[in-house]
């Protein structure tokens, strides 16, 4: 008896250590396609359709002879001009460096004053639609656009993070979700992600991807920003949308509401003052899980997941504290959507054709009333 119980621990130890293998090799060839597949990079040049930019800190984003790519954010902001703004990003355009920096500017004072939770209600009349992971592929953001209508008033978007890394138009779809805001204010809403980080961005190519387009003092702009993003919304007092996971055991929203967002990680003494250093690491941790982690389903191991792996029995106690019916979030690759705990939880992912390295379709989530959310699949809008 001892004997077989030795000999089957031992197998499964051994089957952890074939996935755990298997897991690394995949996230090692992800980097590496990644890599290959969204930039052409020399050691001082980023080579992007016809253009090559500077990656050297401090340096202006193109050279002189390119001068002419560079052009102003609109003046005034209309739908129309919004539209030509898309186009010439799609042509091979930037930003010249004192829009870049004058609308991060704004976008920053918009996002300040908004909480760490957001609450929403919809109608018919007045949709929300969830956005999962879009990693830097704004031709994949455009398709949505297309199929589902531009951002507006009557057409209300919320991105789940993940905006940017891997892809190499993340500043491309910042500037547009940020001039809908500008425009329309409640037409465009972002939940913060784990790759809206310096760490992150500095390794997954975002970093890289600003400074060859514009310079370090716009890739701190957006730094800025990142750290003024909500870290989940509710929706219809009844869904919870967040980029990773739950917040933790016995955390209510009423405490998320409380949550210092990410520019008040105690950066000063007197921060730390205001907070005993319990609460401080209460507060660290629920970010981490809010952003990072990962549900566990079917033979998915929590030694697999990050952050703070979360069960069918986890998400149930959640909902029910909060009396809330569903968790939507993103944070994995998945075939555009993919239904765990009972159908509690939707993981998200929008970046068709992750990468370029996988198969798989995206997908957004539409909500018109109290009912369950619409799912819709669309495939790859591959960059030129």
């Amino acid at each position: 008896m001892l004997r077989v119980a030795a000999t089957s621990a031992s197998s499964r130890l051994h089957r952890r250590a074939i996935r755990a293998k298997a897991i690394e090799s995949r996230l090692a060839a992800l980097e590496i396609k990644s890599r290959v597949f969204s930039w052409t990079c020399s050691t001082s040049w980023i080579a992007l359709g016809d253009r090559q930019y500077s990656t050297r800190r401090g340096h202006s984003a193109l050279r002189e002879s390119d001068s002419a790519k560079q052009f102003q954010f609109p003046m005034t902001l209309t739908a129309e001009s919004i539209n030509e703004m898309i186009e010439k990003f799609k042509s091979g355009h930037v930003l010249d460096i004192d829009s870049a920096m004058d609308t991060l500017t704004k976008a920053y004072d918009i996002f300040k004053p908004l909480p760490t939770l957001m609450e929403f209600q919809t109608s018919k009349e007045s949709p929300l639609t969830v956005i999962g992971d879009v990693h830097g592929q704004f031709y994949d953001v455009l398709n949505i656009f297309h199929l589902n209508g531009l951002p507006s008033p009557t057409n209300r978007y919320l991105f789940n993070g993940d905006i940017v890394d891997r892809g190499n138009w993340g500043s491309e779809i910042l500037f547009t979700l940020i001039a809908f805001k500008m425009l329309y204010p409640d037409s465009v809403h972002i939940n913060a992600g784990n790759h809206e980080d310096e760490r992150l961005t500095s390794r997954y190519g975002f970093e890289d991807e600003v400074l060859g387009k514009y310079n370090d003092h716009v890739y701190k702009k957006f730094l800025d920003l990142f750290e003024e993003l909500p870290l989940a919304s509710v929706v219809n007092s009844s869904t919870f949308v967040v980029h990773g996971g739950l917040p933790g055991p016995e955390v209510t929203l009423n405490q998320m509401k409380q949550l210092p967002k990410r520019s008040h990680r105690y950066r000063t003494t007197e921060d730390a003052s205001l907070h005993s250093k319990d609460e401080r690491q209460r507060h660290q941790m629920t970010t981490m899980s809010l952003l990072w982690s990962d549900p566990v389903w079917g033979d998915k191991h929590p030694e697999e997941c990050r952050g703070r792996p979360f069960a069918a029995k986890d998400t149930n106690a959640f909902l029910m504290q909060n009396q809330l019916d569903l968790v939507i979030r993103s944070h994995e690759c998945v075939d555009g959507y993919e239904v765990y705990h009972g159908g509690k939880c939707v993981t998200l992912f929008s970046a068709a054709h992750y990468c370029r390295a996988y198969k798989n379709r995206g997908a957004f989530a539409r909500s018109e009333n109290s009912k369950e959310p619409v799912y819709k699949y669309y495939g790859p809008s591959f960059d030129p």
